[in-house]
């Protein structure tokens, strides 16, 4: 039995599939060829059927995807513009970057009394802080996708590891047939959705210092900079903050390097008994404690 066959650019999976299920019943004795033997239209359907059965979600939990190309190519250039949007505003002071992402910020985190006979002060000081984050997302794509195309990596220092999904996205509109799109886009939009959520949660940490500063204009009326760098050292008797030495004198605190040596000072008052506590600026809890503490000794 033969068959005439016209090829069109719009040829699609089910007209390649139901060629190769004609062929296959005109030559049953053909069933087991190898793929060597295969006629050419009968190996891109071969080929195309493998992609398919690689980029197909398996899961037990299947989610419902949106198969529009049109419309998932705007919802995935919306997630890139706003996930490179998040990452500059965040991804500052990075300190090392992979699969584990490590960040450091400077700002003020704490503030603790300081008492000196009866002279009550309520201050502060620049901070060091440190966060690693679970960045696997940024360096890894989901199965089926980066043994398809592979991935081009970041060249920005030292985010090298990181894959630019900008390029591979491109790349992805420009070398897959629209079947192998539609399976194809959403499991890359849910990727960068799923990356979303990862950069958040670096958005919320970095803006902590902004929170804390507000905060700290707003209970005390005093407006202090955060430093943008706070040298690091190894000495005994370190300060609460900064690492820096603690003086000998009783009841009082100096740092050993200049962009941290002067303590803020917020307010201050006599009092006549004695007080030795900090407070947590990044908890609501402690906020409020020193809100508290403020209105029973300040008054």
């Amino acid at each position: 039995m033969c068959y005439d066959i016209y090829i069109t650019a719009t040829t699609t999976f089910s007209d390649e599939i139901s060629f190769a299920h004609k062929s296959t019943m005109a030559d049953s004795s053909n069933s087991t060829v190898s793929r060597n033997e295969l006629e050419p239209l009968e190996f891109l359907t071969k080929i195309r059927e493998t992609l398919k059965g690689r980029i197909s979600d398996d899961s037990e939990d299947k989610k419902v995807h949106n198969i529009d190309i049109e419309h998932n190519i705007r919802e995935i250039r919306a997630l890139l513009a706003i996930n490179d949007e998040i990452s500059k505003r965040c991804m500052t002071n990075v300190k090392s970057a992979g699969d584990k992402t490590t960040l450091t910020l400077f700002g003020f985190y704490s503030v603790r009394t300081m008492q000196n006979g009866t002279n009550l002060e309520l201050m502060t000081q620049p901070q060091r802080v440190e966060e690693t984050f679970d960045t696997l997302l940024f360096t890894t794509l989901p199965s089926g996708l980066g043994d398809t195309i592979v991935p081009k990596y970041k060249e920005d220092t030292p985010f090298q590891a990181f894959i630019d999904y900008d390029d591979f996205f491109e790349s992805v509109l420009m070398l897959l047939h629209d079947d192998a799109l539609e399976l194809f886009l959403p499991k890359i939009k849910d990727h960068l959705e799923a990356m979303q959520v990862a950069l958040g949660q670096i958005d919320e940490w970095a803006m902590q210092s902004t929170s804390n500063l507000s905060f700290i204009e707003e209970t005390f009326g005093k407006e202090l900079v955060i430093p943008d760098d706070i040298e690091s050292n190894y000495l005994s008797n370190k300060c609460f903050y900064c690492n820096g030495r603690v003086s000998t004198y009783p009841g009082s605190y100096e740092c050993s390097f200049e962009k941290c040596k002067t303590k803020e000072t917020l307010t201050e008052c006599t009092v006549s008994g004695k007080y030795d506590t900090v407070f947590y600026l990044s908890q609501d809890d402690e906020r409020e404690r020193l809100k508290r503490f403020m209105y029973y000794v300040w008054g």
